[in-house]
């Protein structure tokens, strides 16, 4: 039978749980069962090879790989927008053409 432990539990303490927490890189959690797990239920040649594996991980501490976090948001610029601006507008043609576009799509936004 499999002890619990009380206090900080570290879930299902079977050595199949051992092996997926090791394969997810979670050494923490591996130690902590490797602790836990009773000697009589692991052989001394399955602890060694698990303890040598948490050793040659260059990973080894890691919980979660980690994502390399955006870039803080910055405000826009007129400039970086204009150009967006004048093709949502249909802004090619002439003259005339962009200031009836523009006359149109302001009257829309303008309507009640």
């Amino acid at each position: 039978m499999t002890k619990i432990v009380e206090s900080d539990d570290p879930g299902p303490l079977t050595r199949t749980h051992l092996r997926l927490r090791l394969a997810q890189g979670d050494h923490s959690h591996v130690r902590r069962l490797l602790a836990a797990i009773p000697d009589s239920e692991m052989t001394v040649d399955e602890r060694q090879s698990i303890e040598r594996r948490l050793a040659g991980d260059r990973h080894a501490g890691r919980l979660e790989p980690t994502d390399r976090l955006p870039d803080p948001a910055q405000a826009a610029r007129a400039t970086d927008l204009s150009e967006t601006f004048r093709k949502t507008l249909g802004a090619s043609g002439g003259r005339r053409q962009k200031i009836d576009r523009l006359r149109g799509w302001l009257q829309r936004l303008t309507v009640d």
